[in-house]
């Protein structure tokens, strides 16, 4: 999410642990956002000096929030301070890059007291009532409960075991009691659960929202501990190729009406649907294998995009039938010249991991390859008419688009007038544009068929270039 408050805002990803109204109670200003997932964190654009707390992330329906997301902030000098859940845990391995990590969930990963990552996870329901009760709180209750002679240490310990055994989703009191009678230990939970009903020490039933609240206070008040980062690693490679895909995929570069559309949509649409990008890829790609400007006039960047080719042994002398037949079509293994026809598999057999570095992360890295703007409002226009289609009825999503239809409309557009579509055709016009194959290309189109389906829209200002 785009966010243009000042400086110094404090966001907070919770929820089971603390609610939102817990939350704002304790920081009023607080900018209060959902349990985190793999790309939140790119979504968001904080200002320097800006404060992200993270409590409570998704991790086994959805992909979690990855290490690099959180370094790319840190990059960017924003504070990101992790407690009580799956913050505690991405704080322990990230405090050597200047995370920071605040309460006794956060101490015990991070001085290795307990390392499994099911020991902060529990079930709940989708507006963030608890289903189950996670481990460390199971611990840390049992571990106060003996510290305080409520049952005994050796109890405890057995008692701790009996929940460690349990898959995570059916920790509980209760289902650690039915444990505990089977084990007899029946009268130590019973000793434990009445003591937390009536502790003076409200931490020890929920030690998570314990260190959540210590967290919160201590982000608004500004009294966190000092980051203890080891050794200047913004000057490490760190920043990978999967990085640069994931902030291409999520972080927002243009709103169209209220629609926040990150660079990747509108790329792909250009790729799909407008007719000037196959020659600026072309250019692109040369320029990425030779080394040199795209502004390079294009005889020499063919020139010397060829002799880095011939450098690297690979030439049309170098490749067997087969592989030649595999990047391009009948027809232009018997019409093009050898140059072009080299020219043509060289931009085909290029990375077309979209995690290569000619492939942009930024609006100014995609300068010469689409009209940003134009691309945006399309894509943003596209993701409107599905949800409308959608919601028309059940069944009607654009899963259940007829692929034939999107293959034809791809074919036409592209100027392929074979009938049936050949399939080799298709392939090779989509690799002219960057796609692996025609049929990533019909999977690439599926968001764009319904609303492109009468007649592609076609950025005008790409359209006359």
């Amino acid at each position: 999410m785009i966010d243009h408050r000042p400086s110094n805002a404090l966001h907070v990803y919770a929820g089971p642990t603390l609610d939102a109204d817990t939350i704002h109670a304790l920081a009023p200003e607080a900018i209060v956002q959902p349990p985190a997932q793999h790309g939140d964190l790119l979504r968001l654009t904080p200002s320097p000096g800006d404060t992200v707390l993270l409590i409570d992330g998704l991790w086994h329906q959805v992909p979690p929030v990855r290490h690099k997301e959180i370094l790319e902030l840190l990059h960017r000098g924003t504070r990101v301070v992790g407690a009580a859940s799956m913050g505690a845990l991405r704080a322990a391995e990230l405090a050597p890059y200047g995370m920071i990590g605040v309460g006794w969930v956060y101490q015990q990963y991070a001085t290795g007291r307990i390392e499994a990552d099911d020991e902060v996870a529990l079930v709940h329901t989708p507006d963030g009532r608890p289903l189950s009760t996670a481990l460390v709180c199971l611990r840390y209750a049992l571990q106060h409960a003996a510290d305080t002679a409520v049952i005994t240490k050796a109890d405890a310990e057995r008692l701790l075991e009996l929940a460690r055994a349990m898959p995570f989703h059916r920790r509980s009191w209760a289902a650690l009691g039915h444990a505990a009678a089977q084990a007899g230990l029946a009268a130590a939970h019973r000793h434990v659960v009445t003591w937390l009903g009536t502790s003076v020490s409200p931490d020890a039933a929920d030690i998570k929202a314990a260190d959540a609240r210590l967290a919160i206070l201590l982000a608004s008040v500004g009294k966190l501990p000092a980051a203890t980062a080891a050794g200047n690693w913004q000057h490490e490679p760190w920043r990978t190729s999967h990085l640069r895909r994931w902030i291409a995929t999520y972080r927002p570069v243009s709103t169209i009406d209220d629609a926040q559309v990150p660079l990747l949509p509108a790329l792909q649409y250009a790729q799909l649907y407008d007719p000037r990008f196959p020659a600026c890829w072309r250019r692109r790609v040369l320029a990425w294998i030779a080394g040199r400007p795209e502004t390079t006039p294009t005889d020499v960047l063919e020139d010397q995009a060829l002799a880095a080719a011939r450098d690297r042994g690979l030439h049309l002398g170098a490749l067997a039938p087969a592989q030649v037949e595999h990047w391009a079509t009948p027809t232009e293994i018997i019409t093009l010249c050898q140059r072009e026809l080299l020219l043509r598999i060289l931009i085909r057999s290029a990375r077309l991991d979209p995690t290569a570095s000619v492939w942009p992360e930024t609006p100014a890295d995609a300068n010469g390859l689409l009209d940003l703007t134009d691309c945006a409002r399309v894509a943003a226009t596209a993701w409107r008419v599905n949800r409308a289609v959608e919601a028309s009825g059940p069944g009607r999503t654009i899963g259940h688009l007829d692929p034939d239809r999107i293959r034809t409309q791809l074919a036409r557009h592209w100027g392929l007038i074979a009938e049936p579509v050949d399939s080799r055709e298709l392939t090779a016009a989509a690799r002219d544009r960057g796609i692996l194959s025609g049929e990533a290309a019909v999977t690439q189109a599926r968001p764009f068929y319904l609303a492109t389906r009468t007649a592609p829209a076609v950025p005008a200002a790409s359209a006359q270039a």
